[in-house]
């Protein structure tokens, strides 16, 4: 089963480096925006509060290689 890991989403109601570790080596795709914990705000990286530095770090430790989706407001 391949998964995309959802900055935005898992950082609501999910612990985010957690859901990282969980879902390993089966991510294939990372979509990136930012939030403060509460709803969905896709804001641009280092607007909210996401630790972006760590989830490169552990997506690193994975040897995750894939992409790194920006989420992009149109």
């Amino acid at each position: 089963m391949a998964i995309c890991v959802d900055t935005n989403h898992s950082n609501i109601k999910e612990n985010l480096i957690e859901v990282i570790k969980l879902s390993g080596k089966r991510i294939i795709d990372v979509h990136i925006s930012d939030n403060h914990g509460i709803e969905e705000e896709h804001l641009p990286p280092g607007d909210g509060i996401i630790d972006f530095p760590q989830v490169v770090r552990t997506l690193k430790n994975l040897g995750y290689k894939g992409p790194l989706t920006p989420y992009v407001l149109s």
